[in-house]
């Protein structure tokens, strides 16, 4: 299901122009979100991120926060189906016939789709990294500009791993779609700075809070850490086995997060 700015259809036929500049160069920006019980995942907090990104790039909002709730629970009433969905909301900067200065209002575009879980293996044997140094614009932001971090995929991908993990300075800063944490003197350690604030990043900080010491800092990508692994809105709390050629055991706190997590969904369903 697809609406794009008050039309909806029902496969993958809705449009946009191809002189809009969200397509010509990227301007843009975007949120994903999952659902749990047909609830969406902290909507609240995905939207006021949108319009974070929206406004530091300097493009505006087509419809309020409130409006644009209200059309992704309309819709996700409207699905036939009672599994679970994948949402994309999307706002491009508009059509620009010079492809520089636009000369209409933002589009809007949500897309529902049939969320698909990754594989339970994954999480039971942790997945494999690389690191990159390539370099990333706004990286606070969530633009349509995903050039570095589809390179640094791209990258991993060719080489077996499963993400990439930037690096900046000898900093991690966090995977191409993800967060990363690690464990270090018993204390759970993630990047302060430099880095997308992701959702599930926050709420697994909060619910970590309450067990171990949690310390936002830089994080060397030599240092002697354990235990690390990756966050997001589709991975959840995801372990990393290898990082280049360093290996690391899946320990039990990690373990002890992703049961934590869970719990945490399960209580909204």
């Amino acid at each position: 299901m697809i609406y794009v700015n008050g039309q909806i259809y029902n496969d993958l036929n809705g449009t946009i122009s191809p002189l809009d500049i969200g397509l010509t160069r990227g301007f843009g920006v975007f949120e994903h979100l999952v659902t749990y019980g047909k609830k969406p995942f902290k909507i609240e907090a995905h939207l006021q991120r949108l319009k974070f990104s929206a406004d530091r790039i300097g493009c505006p909002l087509p419809k309020s926060l409130g409006a644009i709730k209200e059309i992704i629970c309309a819709l996700i009433n409207q699905c036939p189906f009672d599994e679970e969905r994948s949402i994309r909301v999307i706002v491009t900067g508009g059509l620009s016939c010079d492809y520089i200065e636009r000369s209409a209002p933002p589009s809007l575009i949500i897309c529902l789709q049939p969320h698909k879980e990754l594989d339970d293996t994954l999480y039971e044997s942790g997945v494999s990294v690389i690191t990159t140094t390539i370099a990333r614009f706004l990286p606070e932001v969530k633009s349509l500009n995903y050039l570095p971090s589809m390179m640094a995929l791209d990258a991993a991908k060719q080489s077996g791993a499963f993400d990439a993990l930037f690096v900046r300075d000898q900093q991690i800063l966090e995977g191409s779609t993800s967060n990363f944490f690690a464990f270090k003197d018993g204390a759970l350690i993630t990047p302060k700075s430099g880095i997308l604030k992701g959702i599930t990043r926050s709420v697994v900080i909060e619910i970590a809070r309450e067990h171990f010491p949690v310390i936002e800092r830089e994080i060397g990508v030599d240092e002697a850490f354990e235990e690390p692994f990756l966050t997001s809105t589709l991975k959840r709390v995801l372990p990393i086995r290898q990082i280049d050629q360093r290996h690391f055991e899946l320990g039990l706190r990690v373990r002890f997060l992703q049961g934590l997590f869970q719990d945490h969904l399960s209580c909204l369903q």
